[in-house]
């Protein structure tokens, strides 16, 4: 049901023609989903989730209707793309990270999902997702690994730029020809501490490309939700403070 959401624990047992039956296995959590407690289409009006990282000096990642790729968002009008135009390719040897507003994570069965097509020189460019905990230094990023799977264990542009191996996306979503939209699914039941002040979190998109060939669009990400969490919602108190004696605003305070 659409209203559903929170954990169901399985427990297995093996039954045989006689019949034996083992020991029941030890127990394993999934997740039950209904609608994201934050979701976006990144169309005018709807929540900003993303935002470039303001420290970069420039940035490839666009908001905007793509023409590149399966030409268009995956629903509506908008999505975010490295290269939205089909006149445009990638930089070569850079690397370009598109982050989300902070989240509280609240549950164990917490859960990233969005869709996105990819188109990269295979094996040598690509892109990763990870989190930054709020509070940690600011270039200290956790990869996050989906439930898909990445296409490769160690990605070259990757080391070439950081002097890492890392897994990430890379070649093309969905086929040799053309790619295609795919549904991607990533597990934040780690950052999950059961603490009434809960881990925040920031999801980071991080591209990485070669400096050699660059024929390629990239990637375009749409239609993002995140369950088990709540956005970072900032505000402020007006008023005045008064003296319980006499009533009085309190000058200065």
């Amino acid at each position: 049901p659409d209203d559903l959401e929170g954990a169901l624990v399985y427990y297995v047992t093996a039954v045989d023609e006689v019949p034996n039956e083992s020991m029941a296995s030890g127990g394993f959590i999934a997740g039950v989903y209904g609608d994201p407690a934050v979701g976006t289409g990144f169309e005018e009006g709807d929540w900003e989730a993303l935002f470039v990282d303001p420290e970069q000096e420039m940035t490839i990642w666009e908001l905007a209707e793509p023409t590149a790729g399966p030409e268009g968002a995956h629903t509506d009008t908008l999505c975010w793309s490295t290269t939205p135009d089909t006149n445009d390719y990638l930089y070569t040897f850079y690397s370009d990270i598109l982050m989300s507003e902070p989240f509280a994570i609240t549950s164990i069965t917490a859960n990233l999902t969005y869709w996105h097509w990819y188109d990269y020189e295979q094996d040598w460019d690509g892109y990763a997702v990870f989190a930054h905990v709020v509070g940690a230094p600011e270039d200290e990023l956790i990869q996050l690994m989906p439930l898909e799977g990445y296409d490769i264990e160690d990605l070259w542009a990757f080391e070439t730029l950081f002097g890492i191996n890392i897994p990430a996306f890379t070649g093309m979503s969905g086929g040799d020809v053309d790619p295609v939209w795919e549904q991607v699914n990533f597990p934040l039941s780690q950052f999950y501490t059961g603490d009434m002040d809960p881990t925040m979190i920031q999801i980071a998109f991080v591209h990485a490309s070669d400096e050699y060939v660059t024929n390629n669009f990239g990637l375009a990400i749409d239609d993002l939700g995140i369950y088990g969490t709540y956005p970072h919602i900032v505000g402020s108190i007006e008023g005045t403070v008064s003296s319980m004696e006499a009533g009085d605003p309190i000058e200065g305070v």
